[in-house]
């Protein structure tokens, strides 16, 4: 299970899904005075790390976003390439955090939140008697139909 900070591109999101993920951690030089990093998404409490103790077991930052403090420059991080590829990209709210993703970093405020529709196949529920009525009309007054009016082309030419 993952944990979203508080941050405007994360409210109302479901939960995502992250095949391969990769824990995010500044680089040995450190960061930046300038530059800030805001926690977007962190693992449970319970995460560990492949061949690790599950007494190493904590949170995990695996997306962040990244700001210059005198720019506009901005960056999201994420610790895994594949949650948005088309296989993932309807899977729980995956879609839906891509989008917001891309909208924080055009800086599109008015789009955060602006839920892709999903559209559902249409049914149809017969009760029985319509179900036996379609049957007999489609399997048989149709192709009985069909059958005489040819006879009756047939015998006129003939």
């Amino acid at each position: 299970m993952t944990n979203y900070e508080r941050h405007r591109l994360t409210r109302n999101l479901p939960l995502s899904f992250f095949p391969g993920v990769a824990e995010i951690k500044p680089a040995a030089k450190g960061i930046p005075t300038d530059v800030s990093i805001a926690p977007l998404i962190n693992t449970s409490e319970d995460s560990v790390i492949a061949n690790q103790d599950e007494s190493q077991a904590r949170p995990r930052t695996i997306m962040a976003l990244a700001s210059r403090e005198m720019s506009a420059g901005r960056v999201i991080v994420i610790g895994d390439g594949d949650f948005s590829t088309n296989s993932f990209f309807g899977a729980l709210g995956n879609g839906q955090l891509f989008l917001n993703s891309v909208s924080e970093l055009l800086d599109q405020n008015k789009l955060v939140d602006v839920v892709p529709r999903n559209y559902e196949l249409g049914t149809m529920r017969l009760s029985n008697i319509q179900l036996k009525s379609v049957f007999v009309i489609t399997i048989v007054v149709i192709p009985f139909s069909l059958a005489m009016i040819g006879l009756l082309v047939w015998r006129g030419r003939r």
